[in-house]
């Protein structure tokens, strides 16, 4: 490992306390499971470069190792999701086993100086739910809490940042109303139907936790919160009204509306007509989002020969191997929006796949030269920061071919080598912030990027 050496004051300092990590999910790392995921991606074609998830990373057996290496490179919180298929392989059968094996998984983390932060689900259902409806039927909700309550009992003790489910509108949009991910159904209705469900989990998780592990405790008090996954819709003509509110519709109908539902308990499209939920309002103790890319819209982008992406912008630092788009102010933008809720800021992914390491690095110094300015010029309460992913994992349809982690894995042998990158990362955690010669660095690279591209 490259030695630490401090060699100036940080440029963008930020604030005391803050939380540095990385996050993976269960399914993407673990290897062994058997949910939903496991059955359709047997079947040929399902998965781009022909893999099945298999023995992924293996991180359930060498989860000390990993995080060994998350310690060495400065983490203070790690992210992590549970497999629901593990902790109740039948309805109603807890595996006891399993739940000792996340505690052995929570006590490492502790033991290593870092912050847990668990996630209940991360796109993977048990098999018998997914039979008996899914998140389309309204049982789900009562499944879900259950769940949760189980869980709260069971881990309670170790664990203080909770979020119940990753990215929603994301699974919801994948899996019924683009046909991507199981059960691959465009259902336009199904779709509005199971975000519904989600943020009624959501709400029913955020109540069992504080029930089973105390409200009104204050020393101990849990953190329960979200993760919504968003984009930064931009019109592409931005004198165009027509272009403008175009991306301000997606905006709402995408990031807004399931926050809003979070936010004051009255349900709006797609999950509802505007009716009141009590038991729904404000169930958040804070906001944790995650963001990638941005997305032009407006009529050149329709009438494009390549529907999916934009004609190019003189401000594009280029697309990932995962076609998305390179954008760093759009995390300020939605920062300054996401203010407005007045909860504190966890950003609970941002990363990048890419084959050349040094974008990598880029990509992370000038996302945080945004979120920095969004702290000290806008006073947006942001307090962590998760990098996806701390290793190269199975990124779901994409298989094994996406590769976003700080450390690469070889799946042959299982063998981890920490990318320069996962060094650029800890140097900034070190120093608590980004040094004007770090910062200028990437910023003539990202300067080299654009001028390339016009």
């Amino acid at each position: 490992m490259p030695a630490y050496q401090r060699e100036e004051e940080p440029l963008l300092q930020f604030p005391p306390d803050f939380l540095w990590g990385s996050a993976i999910s269960a399914h993407q790392t673990e290897g062994g499971n058997n949910n939903q995921w496991t059955e359709w991606e047997k079947q040929p074609g399902n998965i781009v470069d022909g893999s099945v998830s298999g023995r992924a990373d293996d991180f359930y057996h060498l989860y000390e190792h990993d995080l060994d290496l998350a310690k060495e490179l400065g983490h203070n919180t790690f992210r992590f999701s549970v497999e629901w298929s593990r902790i109740e392989p039948g309805e109603g059968e807890w595996n006891a086993r399993e739940i000792e094996h996340y505690r052995m998984v929570l006590k490492a983390i502790r033991r290593r100086g870092l912050e847990p932060l668990i996630t209940l689900h991360h796109f993977t259902n048990p098999i018998w739910m997914e039979a008996g409806g899914g998140w389309p039927d309204s049982r789900s909700v009562e499944l879900f809490g259950r769940y949760t309550s189980y869980l709260a009992e069971k881990l309670g003790d170790l664990v203080g940042i909770w979020t119940a489910i990753n990215e929603p509108t994301a699974y919801a949009s994948m899996s019924y109303m683009h046909g991507k991910f199981p059960p691959c159904e465009k259902d336009p209705s199904k779709y509005g139907l199971v975000l519904r469900h989600m943020l009624l989990a959501h709400a029913e998780a955020y109540h069992a936790i504080h029930d089973v592990l105390g409200k009104n405790r204050t020393k101990d008090a849990p953190k329960v919160g979200t993760v919504k996954d968003m984009t930064y819709f931009q019109a592409f003509d931005e004198e165009s009204p027509e272009d403008r509110n175009e991306a301000a519709s997606l905006h709402q109908s995408y990031n807004a509306s399931f926050l809003d539902a979070i936010d004051t308990g009255r349900i709006g499209p797609p999950m509802g007509q505007g009716e009141l939920i009590p038991t729904v309002e404000d169930t958040w103790d804070f906001l944790g989002f995650n963001y990638y890319t941005r997305r032009l819209v407006g009529e050149r982008v329709r009438n494009h020969p390549n529907k999916s992406t934009a004609p190019p912008r003189k401000d594009s630092l280029g697309e990932t191997d995962m076609g998305w788009e390179i954008y760093p102010q759009g995390i300020y933008e939605l920062l300054k929006w996401l203010k407005s809720y007045g909860k504190p800021i966890y950003i609970t992914e941002n990363g990048t796949a890419v084959h050349d390491d040094k974008i990598r690095s880029m990509f992370i110094v000038l996302h945080l030269e945004q979120v920095h300015r969004a702290i000290t010029e806008l006073g947006a309460d942001v307090r962590a920061y998760y990098y996806w992913s701390l290793m190269d994992n199975f990124e779901w349809n994409s298989g094994f071919n996406k590769r976003f982690g700080l450390v690469e894995v070889d799946y042959k042998t299982l063998k981890r080598k920490s990318r320069p990158s996962a060094y650029v990362y800890r140097d900034i955690i070190m120093n608590n912030g980004i040094t004007a010669k770090t910062l200028n660095e990437y910023k003539k690279h990202a300067a080299t990027l654009v001028g390339n591209k016009h």
